[in-house]
């Protein structure tokens, strides 16, 4: 439909240019006597039917490209007024975090904001990155959420052991000795692809991490089935336990992997407010006595509740929904209201 209203649109234009060619007795002449086969003679200024079809090709073209790129403006100009909010509509949460990452809008929002107020779109003040609003929603680009849990190629950082499934931290950077306790284990194994492991191999101790040889610990303050210590890289790391490769939460109680009641300093939701004190305390009381196993395995949300203890370790669990992440997706009807 689009290439028809183009070429209806030609029909002026090219009435315009070609509009003063026309074809005289003299010419009509020639050309008859070209066809009769007898020999002419042109002279040089004279418009011929082999020159006039180029011609008139050659101005289709050039007027056919002028419409395309007038085209082209007017689609750009529309985006920023029009197609930006579909864009936001189609831009996918990042795993681990809570903002949305607008790469894909980055040109329109440049032509939604270019004639507003400086205000409209602060920079931001770390990274100095452009904001823009659209539509309600406050895009940031190319920024994440932080997570807690390291990264890995191929597979994320884990050490295993007594069947138990542990995920490295990023804080802290390196663990105190002082918080590492006693050996409840070893790394006997190292493998590459650690989710392809028998139950035999997470039974004994294995990692993809950590050497071979290196002694698993629990840490001081917190059960062994909340987080374990080991060497890695040759500093102590902490590892907390999370559901991974078929190895999760079924039979266990939130409290048996999240074991937080009374070690609780501050809680806090991505993309809402911090509870502290006694406030983070009750909210730590509601989710360990109302939690309920949704899932023994669950893939991690887009969101982070963070759980900061008073021993200063930092504890994450990600939030999908209304379900929390960590080891299992457990539901806690009212938990995250307390945030808002």
């Amino acid at each position: 439909m689009a290439d028809r209203d183009a070429l209806e649109k030609l029909r002026p234009v090219a009435e315009e240019t070609l509009g003063g060619l026309r074809a005289d007795d003299a010419l009509r002449r020639r050309i008859l006597k070209a066809a009769e086969g007898e020999p002419t003679r042109r002279k040089p200024w004279t418009v011929t039917a082999r020159m006039l079809v180029p011609a008139a090709c050659g101005v289709l073209i050039a007027a056919l490209g002028v419409m395309r790129l007038s085209e082209t403006r007017r689609l750009s100009e529309t985006a920023g007024r029009s197609a930006a909010p579909d864009a936001v509509n189609t831009l996918a949460a990042e795993d681990g975090g809570a903002v949305l990452i607008a790469e894909e809008a980055a040109p329109m929002l440049g032509a939604a904001s270019a004639g507003a107020d400086a205000g409209d779109a602060p920079a931001d003040a770390a990274g100095g990155r452009q904001m823009a609003d659209l539509s309600g929603t406050t895009l940031r680009k190319a920024i994440r959420t932080e997570t807690l849990f390291e990264e890995g190629d191929p597979e994320i950082p884990v050490v295993a052991v007594n069947g138990a499934v542990y995920r490295m931290l990023r804080e802290p950077a390196v663990l105190s000795g002082a918080l590492a306790g006693d050996e409840v284990g070893t790394v006997s194994e190292t493998t590459e692809h650690p989710s392809l492991a028998s139950r035999e191999a997470l039974q004994g101790g294995l990692s993809n991490c950590c050497a071979e040889g290196a002694a698993i610990r629990a840490v001081r303050g917190l059960s062994a089935g909340t987080a374990v210590a080991c060497e890695a890289g040759g500093v102590l790391r902490l590892f907390q336990r999370v559901s991974y490769a078929g190895t999760g939460a079924a039979g266990l109680r939130l409290e048996d992997t999240l074991d937080i009641r009374g070690k609780v300093k501050e809680m806090s939701l991505s993309g809402a407010e911090t509870l502290t004190g006694d406030e983070a305390q009750a909210a730590a009381d509601a989710l360990l006595d109302g939690a309920r196993l949704a899932a023994a395995d669950a893939e991690p949300g887009s969101r982070t509740l963070t759980i900061r203890l008073q021993s200063g370790l930092l504890l994450q669990m990600t939030v999908d929904g209304e379900r929390l992440v960590a080891c299992g997706a457990w539901t806690c009807t009212g938990l995250l209201d307390r945030f808002r």
